[in-house]
């Protein structure tokens, strides 16, 4: 259960309305490593969960320690624009109930589009 991990309870509210309680077993290997700190390598098939696996303990992290006044807090990166989409939306249904938001960044979009994005810092 989600609920004997220690997550920020605006993290788990946005779990709960996803309808989402149980973690897989991925994230249950993971998750709680990542919060104590640990660096972790993890492969697994599509659709096993890996997404929600890093983006908790990242967003666990920003709840606990205050933004900057300006600095990115997190980059990740992928090898695909739909990936980029994909994480950054994930990323934003689990920070539906804090102050975090996000953004995707990639090539065959106009630069000034995203600058004056990045200017909001997401």
């Amino acid at each position: 259960m989600f609920t004997d991990i220690q997550l920020n309870e605006r993290l788990q509210k946005a779990l709960d309305a996803q309808g989402i309680s149980t973690p897989t077993p991925v994230q249950a290997a993971t998750i709680q490593p990542a919060l104590d700190g640990k660096d972790l390598m993890i492969s697994a098939v599509t659709g096993s969960g890996k997404t929600y696996a890093f983006l908790l303990p990242i967003l666990q992290r920003f709840i606990e320690t205050p933004a900057p006044r300006s600095a990115t807090r997190a980059l990740i990166l992928v090898p695909t624009r739909e990936l980029a989409e994909q994480v950054s939306k994930s990323c934003d249904q689990l920070a539906a109930f804090t102050q975090i938001k996000s953004l995707s960044v990639f090539g065959g979009v106009g630069f000034k589009e995203q600058a004056a994005k990045l200017r909001k810092k997401p």
